[in-house]
């Protein structure tokens, strides 16, 4: 075998992942939410290449390989937990239900004929809590995968800086920690390997002497190499080495940069960053290079020397990068690069868009919105719900009883504010131009007149962005819940567990319970619709649009809104949904016994009294 390259990584019932495989390119960035399996993919990665090392025997004569079908846990010298059974997605792996890791390799043979094929294992549950392994595929690749001296893959975590001082390690400990993910911890370590690899006593001492530089180094040696590319993303920048292993016990390493002479440790986190992904990459050379938010703790500048570095490194050797990112900045460098890719993962899942969709993905992450996924992306979903609530769930049965079209419930709570919302609104407009959008906002204890006025602001927006196919709905009640709290809809929904009678009771007791939280919740969204309506200069300014909506230069007192004294029970009009659907769950629950889930999972349904015409306007195509 003259080489291997990596084409695809295979992943069933991994973690986060039910079934995903990845094409990869010479770089290929994973970008999601939290909680989108991104990570999920690198350690997979980075778990194949450990168990192939540990399972791989050797080639016999005849030319088989031979393998370990069983394991310990132990065996693994990469574990992203500490049991790998635990690993399987949503239980653990047992005796009849595995999960499978794999890659699709090309082989480039002596005569340089290529040959691609596919090699997994399946890993369940062997004997005394042992790991089974069913290996499937061409064998042929396992060598190259499994070999333990050059690791197949490496795992590299985000740099936020060094310790101060580094003790020497050996090759051995280094290898491990390359395996581990650990790689961060030994960068000195590193460079001084890499700088003896393939240097003689008399180069090693002419280059730290100054007396030769890049071009009298020795043309096939690995630190002229890392050297080269580091001198391409910092022009000038040298990193000198002494450290005798005999004598010294901690490495000594300067850097030189910008006229300029300064310990490793005080290098910036850019430098650092850059500087251990070359260095892994022209030590071990693998085909595979993961690197787990590299842009971490980066400014936009070194985010632009890391994809410098990063191309360099793809362009100069047969490393293949897959790389986890939050930074949008780095991903439209990607997106121009033909010789990258961007897999968008929402829940274990790649979102599939087109290549005129892809240039919306890092506006996306600059709003925090990436978690929206795939629903947004289907053709069928005529109209795109943007809710405020974080859970989805009542506002798609809210919207159900006022439409019959299908929805994408999609939350803009991580956009931070409205303005966010409405930007993307604006991008989805574009991406799925045959779709209505319809951004939900609670009324949140606002007047009728308050009401108008945030309607016709909304319209001026839209006059000004030019648009008329993005529509802002309001709810009936101060929230979606209250709409599920409504006397009418909880008869009908709970005309088989509770009457009439044991409703109002409760409903009763679940404010009076409640009623300090509501009276809190009551201040809170008056003081907030106070300064943003009544204390703006911007807002005073819109004077027109005031005198449209007939709403005052003072708002209302908080009297207007809260019971008029401490005696008077709360109504139901005057409460915050949230605040009072738990409470009045479980008091329903302390009425008519049985099965809580029940009761709210009746609650939880389509009625009559669910249905708005304002909603039901808002969501007609």
């Amino acid at each position: 075998m003259k080489g291997i390259r990596l084409e695809k990584i295979i992943i069933e019932n991994f973690k986060k992942i039910e079934r995903q495989t990845i094409s990869v390119k010479p770089i290929t960035a994973i970008v999601g939410g939290n909680a989108s399996g991104k990570s999920s993919i690198l350690q997979a990665a980075q778990l194949y290449t450990a168990i192939c090392q540990a399972s791989f025997k050797s080639v016999k004569r005849t030319g088989t390989v031979d393998v370990f079908k069983t394991l310990a846990n132990e065996d693994i010298i990469y574990r992203p937990t500490a049991t790998i059974l635990d690993l399987r997605y949503k239980e653990p792996a047992s005796q009849t239900k595995s999960f499978k890791l794999g890659f699709e390799c090309t082989i480039t043979t002596e005569d340089e004929k290529e040959k691609t094929s596919q090699l997994s294992v399946h890993i369940s549950r062997g004997k005394n809590a042992n790991l089974a392994l069913d290996h499937e595929g061409d064998l042929s690749l396992m060598p190259g995968i499994g070999n333990q001296k050059k690791p197949f893959s490496i795992l590299t975590p985000g740099l936020s800086g060094i310790p101060i001082k580094e003790e020497w390690r050996t090759k051995g400990a280094l290898d491990a920690a390359a395996m581990h993910g650990d790689a961060n911890l030994y960068l000195r370590t590193l460079l001084d390997h890499l700088f003896t690899q393939d240097l003689d006593e008399n180069n090693i001492e002419k280059w730290n002497n100054e007396s030769i530089d890049l071009d009298g180094l020795p043309e096939k040696s690995s630190w002229k190499l890392f050297s080269k590319l580091l001198d391409e993303c910092y022009s000038g920048a040298r990193l000198y080495i002494t450290h005798n292993k005999n004598r010294d016990r901690y490495i000594n390493i300067n850097v030189y940069y910008l006229d300029s002479y300064f310990t490793l440790d005080m290098a910036s986190t850019g430098m650092l960053q850059v500087i251990q992904i070359l260095a892994y990459a022209c030590f071990y050379n693998p085909p595979l290079l993961l690197l787990d938010e590299p842009d971490a703790h980066l400014h936009a500048d070194s985010q632009t020397r890391l994809h410098s570095a990063l191309k360099a490194l793809t362009d100069n050797t047969n490393t293949r990068i897959l790389l986890a990112t939050h930074s949008p900045q780095l991903i439209q460098l990607l997106q121009h690069d033909e010789n990258a890719s961007v897999v968008w993962l929402s829940e274990g899942k790649e979102v599939k868009v087109n290549p005129g969709q892809q240039p919306a993905i890092p506006i996306l992450m600059e709003l925090g919105a990436l978690n929206l996924g795939a629903e947004a992306f289907y053709p069928r979903n005529k109209i795109i719900l943007l809710t405020e609530d974080k859970d989805t769930r009542l506002v798609k049965l809210l919207a159900a009883a006022n439409t019959k079209e299908n929805i994408a419930a999609i939350s803009y709570n991580g956009c931070n504010n409205l303005q966010g919302a409405r930007q993307l609104a604006l991008i989805l407009r574009t991406l799925r131009p045959d779709a209505k959008i319809v951004i939900h906002r609670d009324r949140d204890f606002r007047t009728d007149s308050e009401i108008k006025f945030e309607k016709l602001i909304f319209d001026a927006w839209l006059k000004s962005e030019e648009t008329d196919s993005i529509h802002e709905i309001f709810t009936h009640g101060n929230d979606i819940e209250h709409s599920f709290i409504d006397p009418r809809h909880l008869e009908t929904a709970l005309k088989k567990i509770a009457n009439p009678e044991i409703i109002e009771k409760a409903t009763t007791e679940a404010l009076a319970l409640s009623r300090d939280d509501i009276i809190g919740k009551i201040r809170s969204a008056r003081a907030v619709i106070k300064e943003r309506l009544y204390d703006s200069d911007r807002m005073k300014n819109k004077k027109s649009l005031r005198k449209g909506a007939g709403i005052p230069d003072i708002p209302p007192s908080d009297k207007h809104f809260l019971p008029k004294d401490g005696r008077t029970p709360l109504s139901i009009q005057q409460c915050h949904g949230k605040s009072a659907f738990r409470s009045l769950m479980s008091e329903i629950h302390k009425l008519v016994k049985g099965d809580s889930k029940a009761i709210e999972k009746a609650v939880t349904c389509n009625s009559p009294h669910l249905q708005n015409k304002d909603w039901t306007d808002a969501l007609r195509l």
